[in-house]
This record gives C-alpha cells, sequence and structure tokens, in this order.
C-alpha cells in the first residue's frame, strides 16, 4: 500500500512517482481525486467530453507539464479523463506536499500559474477551431460577434422573442424552471457544501455529470431584456444554440438553447 503523500521523503523522488504503459488511463472525467501529476517522462492526453455539440477536445502534455491540479482546491469531480500515450513517469502530489514545495520555493507558484494560463491558452483555441452543434441548421439563431459596449442581440426574426412573463431556464427533461430575478447581476453554477457557495441560479440539481463550475456564466437582467456571459474560470463552457460564448455579453431571446458545460436548458419567458 502506497505511504501517504506527505510522509513521503522529499530527497527521494521514487517516493512519488507513478510509472505505466501506453494506454492506460490515469484517471476518468467525473472521477474525484486528491491529487495532481507532473509529467516526468513521456506524454499524457487530457481529453474532455463532448462539449455543446462538439466533439472530445484533447491537449498532449510533454515532460514538465502538469494535470490534475483542480483537486488541490477543491475535490471535485475531474473536467477530462488523462489517458497516457506513451509509456511514462509522473510525479504525484497532493495538497499537503504541494503547498509545502511552495513554501520552499514560491518560483514554483508562479510557474504553475504560468504553465495554467498557457495550457488554458491552448483549450480555448482548440475549442474555437470545432464545429457546430450537428443539428444546427441555417434558420437556426446565432451569436452574433460585434464590437462597442452594447451587448450583442442574437439574430431573431420578427415575433421569435416574448417579453411577457418571468424569463427562466428551463430542463428540457424535466420541465424544472429556474427562475432569473427582474434586475441585477446573476451568477449561475454550481453550489458546494465545502464552501457553503450557493450561486444565485444553481443549477446543480441537474447538473448529472458534474461539468459546472461554482461561477461558470453571468446573467445580467436589465429593463425586461436578459444578457449572458461566459465566466473566465468555468473550464466546460457556455454555448447559446450550439456557439460558445466568450466574456462580451450577448441577449437572449425566447427559445434560445443555453448549455452551461453538459447542462442543457432553454431560455424561455413564462
Amino acid at each position: 500500500m502506497d505511504k501517504p503523500l506527505d510522509a513521503l521523503d522529499f530527497n527521494d523522488i521514487t517516493s512519488f512517482l507513478l510509472t505505466g504503459k501506453a494506454g492506460d488511463e490515469i484517471f476518468r472525467a467525473g472521477d474525484v481525486g486528491t491529487e495532481m501529476y507532473i509529467v516526468r517522462q513521456g506524454q499524457i492526453d487530457l481529453v474532455w467530453p463532448a462539449l455543446g455539440g462538439r466533439s472530445q477536445t484533447a491537449v498532449r502534455l510533454q515532460a514538465g507539464e502538469f494535470f490534475g491540479e483542480e483537486s488541490l482546491f477543491d475535490h471535485d469531480a475531474r473536467p477530462a479523463s488523462a489517458r497516457a500515450v506513451s509509456d511514462y513517469q509522473l510525479i504525484r502530489l497532493n495538497a499537503s506536499v504541494f503547498e509545502r514545495l511552495v513554501n520552499e520555493d514560491p518560483k514554483i507558484a508562479v510557474q504553475t500559474i504560468r504553465l495554467l494560463l498557457r495550457r488554458t491558452s491552448r483549450l480555448v483555441d482548440l475549442l474555437a477551431k470545432t464545429g457546430e452543434r450537428p443539428d444546427a441548421s441555417a434558420s437556426t439563431p446565432r451569436v452574433s460577434a460585434v464590437s462597442g459596449d452594447e451587448p450583442p442581440r442574437l439574430n431573431e426574426s420578427p415575433g421569435s422573442r416574448t417579453k411577457a412573463g418571468e424569463p427562466v431556464f428551463v430542463d428540457p427533461a424535466t420541465g424544472r424552471m429556474f427562475p432569473i430575478a427582474d434586475e441585477g447581476e446573476l451568477i449561475v453554477g454550481r453550489s458546494s457544501r465545502r464552501t457553503d457557495f450557493k450561486p444565485e441560479i444553481d443549477l446543480s440539481s441537474i447538473d448529472v455529470q458534474r461539468t459546472l463550475s461554482r461561477r461558470h456564466a453571468q446573467v445580467l437582467s436589465r429593463d425586461g431584456e436578459v444578457y449572458l456571459r461566459a465566466m473566465t474560470e468555468a473550464r466546460n463552457g457556455t454555448f447559446v444554440n450550439g456557439r460558445r460564448l466568450g466574456v462580451k455579453q450577448v441577449r437572449l431571446c425566447e427559445g434560445d438553447r443555453v448549455s452551461f458545460g453538459l447542462v442543457e436548458t432553454v431560455f424561455r419567458y413564462r
């Protein structure tokens, strides 16, 4: 049986090593973990589940890169699967070991942040190159990319939008409604029992595959209109009618299909 990581000898690197063969699955998306890994030898693919009608997205990690770091700070489900492309050696660390390393050499924290930013940029580029939902058609409203301070509207035909009634996100599988307050900024996401965090629009109950971030997206209700934008910390994206949103706000229309990670909803006025 392995010794606890925080009891291992820092002077003996073999105490931290995990080795294996090509084809090994280090962990699966949805697993709950408490450790991160640094690639010492070999190549590891991080594979995100299909999101918003897109195919799986993968990032290949080389020696010196790391993965699974989200489990050091929030013991949630893994957002991606990790698979070995070749024979490998990994350095396995938990939160207490990582904290000790950072205390001994603060430069480790800076290097970690740089690598995270670099990987996030790679993932965003990959997602931007993927196609739309397979069932998208020419008549489906699209998110228009426009500049300026005014949030862009979704392309719509006359009568496609109705402002009467309360705006809600509807779970098409169950019909459950998640109301949107009349005025103000609201966070859409998943609650945390450990930190007592609860977003204003809590979709935890329908987040079966746990692809929501705590603060996944932001809704702004203003003058009878409802706007939506993605939040940078959300790993699995926010989509309107198959198009991935950025941090710029878009105006929602009656019947828009809105996906937060793998959580599918429909925007309605009830």
